[in-house]
């Protein structure tokens, strides 16, 4: 399931390769709405639109606020766009909500300079 996705991702990949998977395939008990919200966030990383993507990822967070994977591509976005305390918020509720993810050191540092999770200014293929 999604939280099994997410420690997986987590775990087996860097900050910069997590990214390139956003938002988390969701499972097929995700209303439409929020899926599509999530695929066009995803859509808009990988090409470059961050700012698109941030929004389309905040739109799935209002729509299931329960949903880690809307969270993590919030916490993606706003990272990448230099947001630090909106990521850093966003990464309190991924953590509340998957917990696991945490624990895996996914989203430990990511983000803040000079760490290991230290996001890189130039998108890898958004």
């Amino acid at each position: 399931m999604l939280m099994a996705l997410a420690v997986l991702l987590a775990a087996a990949c860097s900050q910069e390769e997590a990214e390139e998977q956003v938002p988390l395939d969701a499972s097929s008990s995700v209303p439409p709405a929020v899926q599509a919200q999530l695929d066009s966030g995803t859509m808009s990383f990988r090409g470059g639109d961050v700012e698109g993507a941030r929004l389309h990822y905040r739109a799935a967070a209002e729509l299931a606020p329960e949903l880690p994977a809307a969270w993590f591509g919030v916490y993606l976005a706003e990272t990448r766009l230099g947001n630090q305390a909106a990521a850093d918020s966003a990464a309190e509720i991924v953590n509340r909500l998957a917990p696991e993810l945490l624990e895996s050191g996914a989203m430990m540092g990511a983000g803040h300079p000079g760490t290991a999770g230290e996001v890189s200014p130039h998108p890898p293929m958004r």
